[in-house]
């Protein structure tokens, strides 16, 4: 997928419920904490994540293979109706 010139890439995802909790985990590596972006909007889950890759001064690049610039994927929250009485709540981000 490509906006404004830029390729958005999206990260695995699994989802399962654990008890009255729906977890939703993610494949993220290399990126960093703070670039990663949860929100959530009319039941819809939106994880967006940026990986830059700048060179320090005195660096030179000799090889740059890893993906850059801007991932996301978004997933619809389960209601109250659709979960049989658990409630979406909260979302919270963890790295193992």
């Amino acid at each position: 997928m490509t906006t404004a010139g830029t390729r958005v890439r999206t990260f695995p995802m699994d989802a399962y419920r654990h008890g009255e909790e729906v977890v939703l985990r993610f494949d993220l590596p290399g990126l960093d904490p703070q670039s990663i972006d949860l929100t959530v909007d009319q039941h819809v889950l939106t994880v967006r994540a940026e990986r830059r890759n700048e060179p320090e001064e005195g660096e030179e690049v000799l090889a740059s293979e890893r993906p850059q610039g801007r991932s996301s994927a978004a997933s619809t929250l389960a209601t109250r109706s659709t979960l049989s009485g658990s409630t979406p709540s909260t979302a919270t981000a963890s790295s193992p």
